[in-house]
């Protein structure tokens, strides 16, 4: 028998004991019939004419969250990373409490290329928070610092501000070696402390054992902050600092002599910057120098992106939700996301001879169909017999005819694994 549009529609009659068009006209019968079709049995029936593979990569500089077509109703698990597969989350509180936000930023800083400084990073105006308290930062570009990275090799770089709005660059650990991969390069940032460094412009004998030091800027620093000395003849240490004005402080050494050049940093917590995101780059045509290679030159190529990378990590689970897919945690690397999707809107049955994708569905389309209108009619003891029982034993019902299209598609989907695997 062929299961077209006419033959479902007289099933679906025989079943709601509606056998004529006074009762309910044929096109009024084939509208609730492609609703069903349509919409639900996609969802209901696992099947894989209605399957399609879905497939996301996810990478170390991207925000965790990728647009799902209007076409895509619906994601079948396991979604897998990698192969791993991801915790599904059905309710958002519960996802959002656990992958809290921890961003220090209120607003983006969008880094990009600098457009005034080809070797600087440029960020938009945005707001952040240090210890509750909310800070604005206007515009800028700020040249990334560190050692050269070798050609063809990554490096990263990681930005942060202060309450004054300084902003700092911290190199990855291994820049001068180069990593062979950005995810590599950024892991590395995930384990590095934010470093503020200044560069020192003087040394100044205050007697008594104290040694006065300069910066060339505002170096934000407190009395009693640990900071460390390098890039010197004579002060190379770690001193525990008086500050004396934004741009000096006094250290307990012995004088001997104006280096006038160096380093003076100092490993910063949570509580004294916000991380504003993190670059990578690789260099074909040669070294990447940060502060002197451009950004934009040919050879290079470079990301950019808000968020702090200590906070990234090997996706464990998924929220869907808006048409939106959020993974987290925001990834480490790059992933590959696997799953089925189920299609929406299979074509309309529009003519009599029109049949499904797969003419087999149709006893269970119109059964489906029949099970709608009758519950909308509230004829519950007729939807309790189409429907049978849950296990599906009964011939002819609905849970044995959606049993019959779900073992068909199993076996199938068997035969195309095992041709695979051969």
């Amino acid at each position: 028998m062929a299961w077209d549009l006419e033959a479902i529609r007289d099933r679906w009659r025989a079943l709601t004991g509606r056998s004529t068009t006074t009762e309910i006209s044929d096109a009024d019968v084939d509208t609730r019939i492609n609703e069903f079709y349509q919409y639900r049995f996609p969802m209901i029936a696992s099947v894989q004419g209605l399957l399609a593979d879905w497939t996301q990569e996810a990478t170390v500089d991207d925000d965790g969250e990728y647009a799902l077509d209007s076409g895509e109703i619906d994601l079948r698990k396991p979604i897998t990373a990698n192969g791993d597969e991801l915790t599904r989350w059905l309710d958002a509180t519960d996802f959002w409490r656990k992958y809290t936000n921890e961003e220090d930023y209120i607003s983006d800083p969008t880094l990009a290329a600098g457009s005034s400084n080809a070797a600087a990073v440029a960020n938009s105006a945005f707001k952040y928070q240090i210890s509750s308290w909310t800070y604005s930062k206007a515009a800028a570009e700020t040249a990334l610092s560190g050692d050269a990275v070798p050609q063809n090799k990554y490096g990263a770089w990681m930005l942060s501000i202060d309450t004054s709005g300084t902003i700092n660059v911290t190199e990855a650990g291994d820049n001068g070696s180069g990593y062979a991969t950005p995810g590599k390069a950024v892991d590395a940032l995930s384990s590095s402390n934010v470093t503020v460094e200044k560069t020192i412009s003087a040394f100044a004998d205050l007697g008594g054992g104290e040694v006065q030091v300069t910066t060339s800027t505002a170096h934000g620093f407190s009395t009693n902050d640990t900071i460390t000395i390098s890039g010197t003849t004579n002060y190379d240490d770690t001193y525990t600092i008086t500050r004396l004005t934004s741009t000096t402080f006094k250290i307990t050494a012995t004088w001997v002599a104006d280096d006038g050049t160096g380093t003076a940093s100092k490993t910063c917590s949570a509580e004294t910057v916000a991380v504003m995101g993190f670059v990578t780059a690789i260099n074909a045509d040669g070294d990447f120098t940060p502060g002197t290679t451009s950004l934009s030159a040919s050879g290079v190529t470079a990301t950019y992106t808000d968020g702090d990378p200590r906070l990234r990590g090997r996706p464990e689970g998924v929220l869907i939700a808006a048409d939106t897919l959020y993974l987290r945690p925001k990834p480490n690397d790059t992933y590959m996301l696997r799953a089925k999707l189920s299609l929406s809107e299979p074509s309309e049955l529009s003519g009599d001879t029109s049949t499904p994708a797969d003419e087999s569905w149709g006893p269970l389309i119109a059964a489906g169909a029949a099970v709608e209108y009758l519950s909308f009619k509230g004829e519950y003891s007729r939807v309790q017999e189409i429907m049978g029982d849950a296990a599906g034993s009964t011939p002819g019902t609905y849970n044995f005819l959606l049993n019959i299209v779900n073992r068909k598609e199993l076996k199938q989907w068997q035969g195309r694994r095992v041709m695979r695997e051969f």
